[in-house]
């Protein structure tokens, strides 16, 4: 007696049931309208007889070597791979001083090849 709304909808819509697997089931073997749907056109294909259409070539990702930003926390922040670093104004101050110190320790380097 329970399965019966379910089983026989106009009892279950009486009762109001979600009864809408009847409708569901009779859509199974319907096929999808796409009557409203916009199809694309067609991209044309390079033929011998039109060589002026290119077929679009793929944009190699771009490689990230490192970034440098502000933070919300008044910080600048450095990160390189997988590493971040975060300094206030004192700590980006010593990093250009250490770099500095280190770049006048490098030779020349001659252009030869």
């Amino acid at each position: 007696m329970l399965a019966l709304p379910f089983t026989y909808p106009p009892l279950g819509r009486y009762f109001n049931l979600d009864v809408e697997w009847d409708r569901k089931m009779f859509d199974w073997f319907k096929k999808p309208d796409y009557s409203n749907v916009v199809k694309f056109p067609e991209q044309p294909k390079a033929v011998p007889e039109n060589p002026y259409i290119v077929p679009p070539v793929p944009v190699p990702e771009a490689k990230i070597f490192y970034r440098i930003g502000s933070t919300d926390k008044n910080r600048v922040s450095f990160q390189m791979g997988q590493m971040e670093i975060t300094m206030n104004k004192v700590g980006v101050q010593n990093l250009i001083e250490q770099l500095a110190v280190f770049r006048d320790q490098l030779e020349d380097e001659d252009d030869e090849q």
